[in-house]
């Protein structure tokens, strides 16, 4: 069962190292910025309006690990 942990609003890897698969980032890749979710909240100026909360972090990840170029296309 996954639980939240403190570290777990901080990113838990360098922005030069792939999120997902912890691999190094290099020229030429294809990447995605991960951002983190503090949490749920509700628009102050909105009450009915509900949203998240994004920390300012963020990480890094490919596209797709496993074709770092994306040579192959993009394949969801």
């Amino acid at each position: 069962m996954n639980t939240f942990s403190p570290d777990d609003i901080h990113p838990h890897v360098d922005s030069a190292t792939c999120g997902k698969c912890r691999k190094a980032i290099e020229r030429g890749h294809r990447i995605v910025q991960v951002r983190i979710a503090e949490g749920r909240g509700v628009n102050p100026k909105n009450l009915g309006e509900s949203g998240l909360f994004i920390c300012s972090e963020y990480e890094f990840a490919h596209v797709d690990c496993r074709d770092p170029f994306l040579k192959r296309g993009y394949i969801s």
